[in-house]
């Protein structure tokens, strides 16, 4: 469809074909995202002095844009182009030709209309950097080919007033069949509407320059020059008209006074530059001139010479009311685009089965609210509770407690289930071994980092001697202090994290040392269990049967309904998944929304089908409620466990024997947690030096590279500075050679003539002066 309208002409049959387009990407637009495809468009003008025709502009680069909201926007701009080309080529000769053109210019103004109502769509995309994406589509610039289109509806409308295509029999035209002052009205609003047009024309230009558009666009001066002569003619017309309605009405004053007003707008209108101007429109506007200059000069001889009455001034003048003819017509195909799919000449529609991408979208969108309510409301508070007692009974040692009074005599399972797990992991051999790993790649880590210190010191030092040395022949180089910052900052930075990580290394190491002999005996065998934990005879054991025998029972069914509810909690989770798993009508219910949404003319977004999310969403309701409802249960439970467990622990006091091996048996519980959380602990920090390994070694490398380079920089620096202050000292020798040749000239009866030795006194003193002191070019060359 595109490639055909790329080779089609301006006419009629084009016009179906773009309507066609219009109405497909309208239809498209409901299917596919609207970025997926990227168009061209090329703006209306290219300059000021683009060519002033409707429909005949120059063009500029094409702007690319993806986005099929603009395309179909681009197309309206088309459609009322060739509109306004077909109106602008109709050679008015009848009446039918003329009725034609009106035609015309209406659809174009009608199209333009609807045009402006769909702009909000491409300001929502709008990309900030590309403001506007076309000075075309501001609405200023729409307004004003709107108005433009209008005025020349209107201005057929005022010909056909004027002139009549039928003659009689003697070949001559016959009168007007419009009054003049009816003509009047008509003219009037014809410089209304180029007025409209001339004025949001000038608004585009202005509004263009306070945005970040950088392309070569605007209005050409011959199109504005264009529509302000139409302006002030069509004004000066209508003043004309109604004058010649007023001298039929006896109104002198009224006459005269509207003639200098139409007088004034033709001069006005003359000073206007004429380039690029039609030569017909200025033709018009110097003919009616010559009727103005005509007409009011016999006007106020006949009113100087007979009626002597007083012109009219303009704030006087009665006004003249404007009859608006032309009209923007909107076509049925081009506001309800998609009605007209399949009943017509636009063809069916494309992609006609596809499921549009906001469906695609909106069951996302449901699938996203409800995988994070689930989450929300059953995921993280089933964890949140199972923390919760879980931390209780660790925290009151439950239920090994109770095991120390029902089971006396024997270690409890439980004890002897930690003791398996923890020798079956290593014990605290393990954590031994975790600690050493720990400390042995924390001393790679920092002998890393000291590496990367010292050489960072030693070049802080070289630097120093070398400024010391050569002073101001090094100074342009950057010291470093200043060079350093960088690589200081790292090593500080790393350096603290090595510091805190030492700290947490030494807490971890003495949390060890407190608990090694109690991790130790659960490492041991049973028979050391056995003797660590007092057992309390078979007597007594009856004796706190019967007397705690209440309480036990009620802390142990506490405990119970614990588990539970944990197991409810758990049965939870399994319906939410269930549930997801059967979640599938949710689609059919969004498709057939849009569906509906469509059949009305809407344009589809998320928030139509908010409906739809909830009632789906409300099927997850009762999990959110059952999973409170098991919370506040869990809640109340754990209270009542507290204080259960508080007259238990208020029962055992009374037997000390009973005591001691509670508080045995709650050590060895302390001792397995405290296991686990060491073994984490060394782990981790096992991990984590690792990883700072890599970063410090990235950090001594770079620290190489560093003091590399400044070290051949430097020996650079001294090699140019050596050459230098020896280059000086051979000029020296240089100039004192020449001082013994006249001497031998002069005296050339000496037999002997005294060689220069390294003990002759100039060149001697400067060279000790050069080599004592570091030369800059503040000294100055001095030889002797």
């Amino acid at each position: 469809m595109v490639t055909k309208l790329d080779s089609a002409s301006v006419d009629a049959d084009t016009l179906v074909q773009l309507s066609a387009y219009y109405a497909q990407l309208s239809f498209v637009i409901t299917k596919l995202p609207i970025s997926l495809v990227e168009f061209h468009w090329y703006p209306l003008f290219a300059s000021s002095t683009s060519a002033p025709v409707v429909g005949a502009f120059d063009s500029v680069a094409s702007v690319p844009i993806a986005s099929l909201h603009f395309e179909r926007v681009a197309v309206l701009y088309n459609i009322a182009a060739i509109h306004s080309i077909l109106a602008t080529a109709t050679k008015r000769i009848d009446e039918a030709a003329m009725k034609s053109s009106i035609a015309g210019f209406q659809n174009a103004a009608g199209v333009l209309s609807h045009l402006l109502t769909l702009l909000p769509l491409l300001a929502d995309e709008d990309d900030p950097e590309q403001d506007p994406m076309s000075p075309d589509f501001t609405p200023e610039s729409i307004e004003s080919l709107r108005d433009l289109c209008l005025a020349q509806a209107q201005e057929v409308f005022w010909q056909n007033g004027v002139l009549s295509n039928n003659k009689n029999t003697n070949g001559q035209c016959r009168a007007g069949r419009l009054k003049n002052g009816t003509i009047s009205k008509l003219a009037v609003q014809v410089s209304l509407h180029y007025s409209s047009a001339l004025a949001s024309a000038n608004a585009a230009k202005t509004k263009l320059k306070e945005t970040q558009w950088t392309g070569t666009w605007a209005f050409p001066d011959s199109l504005l020059s264009y529509m302000s002569i139409k302006t002030g003619h069509f004004n000066a017309v209508a003043q004309y008209r109604k004058s010649i309605d007023d001298l039929g009405s006896n109104r002198y004053g009224d006459e005269i006074g509207r003639l200098e007003v139409a007088d004034a707008a033709v001069k006005k209108a003359s000073t206007v530059s004429k380039r690029g101007v039609a030569d017909p429109v200025v033709r018009d506007l110097k003919s009616l001139q010559t009727v103005l200059t005509d007409n009011l000069a016999r006007a106020t001889k006949d009113n100087d010479l007979i009626y002597l009455s007083t012109p009219t001034p303009l704030s006087s003048l009665p006004p003249i009311t404007p009859a608006a003819m032309a009209r923007a017509t909107t076509a049925a195909e081009i506001v309800s685009p998609l009605d007209h799919l399949q009943i017509g000449r636009l063809g069916k529609p494309l992609f006609e089965g596809l499921v549009p991408w906001q469906v695609h979208a909106a069951v996302k969108v449901y699938e996203d609210r409800r995988d994070t309510f689930i989450k929300d409301e059953v995921l993280v508070k089933k964890g949140a509770l199972d923390a919760l007692s879980t931390r209780t009974l660790q925290e009151l040692n439950l239920p090994a407690a109770i095991d120390a009074v029902l089971q006396p005599t024997a270690l409890p399972a439980s004890v002897l289930d930690q003791s398996r797990e923890v020798k079956t992991e290593g014990g605290t051999e393990k954590l031994r071994s975790l600690m050493q790993d720990v400390r042995r790649v924390a001393r790679v880590n920092q002998k890393l980092l000291n590496k990367a210190i010292a050489l960072l010191s030693q070049e802080s030092l070289e630097d120093g001697q070398l400024q010391a040395q050569y002073g101001a022949g090094a100074a342009h180089r950057v010291g470093s202090g200043e060079a350093q910052v960088a690589l200081k900052t790292r090593a500080d930075n790393l350096g603290g994290v090595m510091a805190a990580a030492g700290q947490s290394d030494q807490l971890v190491r003495s949390k060890f040392g407190e608990w090694e002999t109690k991790l130790e005996l659960l490492c041991g065998d049973e028979a050391q269990l056995d003797e660590f934990v007092p057992q309390v005879g078979a007597s007594l054991t009856s004796g706190i049967k019967s007397t705690q025998s209440t309480t036990i029972r009620r802390l142990r069914s506490l405990i119970d309904d614990l588990h539970e509810l944990r197991s409810a909690r758990q049965s939870i989770i399994d319906d939410s998944r269930r549930f997801v798993d059967a979640d599938t009508s949710v689609r059919s219910k969004i498709e057939r929304a849009a569906n509906s949404f469509l059949k009305k003319g809407a344009s589809l977004s998320m928030s139509m089908f908010e409906g739809v999310f909830e009632n789906e969403l409300a099927k997850f309701d009762g999990l959110k409620q059952a999973m409170g409802q098991n919370g506040a249960r869990t809640e109340d439970l754990v209270g009542d466990v507290k204080i259960a467990h508080a007259s238990f622990v208020d029962s055992r006091r009374s037997d000390p024997a009973l005591a001691r091996r509670t508080q045995a048996l709650e050590d060895l519980n302390g001792a397995y947690h405290k296991y686990r959380e060491i073994l984490t602990n060394l782990q981790e920090g096992l991990g984590f030096y690792t990883d700072l390994a890599r970063l410090l070694t990235e950090l001594r490398d770079s620290v190489k590279e560093f003091t590399q380079i400044r070290s051949d920089e430097a020996r650079h620096i001294e090699q140019e500075l050596r050459a230098h202050m020896m280059n000086l000292s051979m000029q020296s020798e240089t100039k004192d050679e020449p001082v013994e040749e006249p001497r031998r000239r002069i005296s050339p009866r000496k037999k002997t003539v005294p060689k220069a030795t390294p003990s002759s006194p100039a060149p001697a003193a400067g060279v000790a002066e050069l080599h004592g002191k570091a030369w800059d070019p503040s000294m100055g060359i001095r030889f002797g």
